[in-house]
């Protein structure tokens, strides 16, 4: 999915980087206008956790604890954890799964939606 921002096109996160200020209107109104790294706090104050373990346990593990659990799939568990307690709950999970954990990573949501809900909220933000 590509999205148009200024002159340029976001094609992914791997964008956000290359791309520090974004400029947001909708129906005549400047909704954002600053770094795409702040808008992605505001508008997403959560980071994704994916925790993959061995021999497809995600099915059985309980992880309601560390986040809510946005995705069950083989083996892997999708969490969403608020961005203040990310670092905290990313050791729990290390420490409480200990050998069962074959691969963890935590991430920012992607940019597409957090642009999205710059829409969908309306929310004025103009940004210095």
């Amino acid at each position: 999915q590509e999205l148009g921002v200024g002159q340029e096109k976001i094609r992914g996160r791997e964008h956000v980087e290359k791309l520090p200020r974004g400029e947001f209107g909708h129906r005549g109104r400047l909704l954002y206008d600053g770094p795409l790294a702040d808008l992605a706090e505001r508008m997403a104050p959560y980071k994704v956790i994916t925790a993959t373990l061995h021999d497809g346990a995600a099915a059985s593990v309980d992880l309601a604890g560390y986040g809510t659990v946005i995705s069950r799939e083989e083996g892997r568990v999708t969490l969403r954890v608020d961005r203040q307690v990310a670092p905290e709950r990313t050791a729990r999970l290390v420490n409480d799964l200990g050998s069962r954990l074959a691969d963890i990573s935590v991430e920012d949501p992607p940019i597409e939606e957090v642009i999205d809900r710059v829409f969908t909220s309306e929310q004025t933000m103009v940004s210095a």
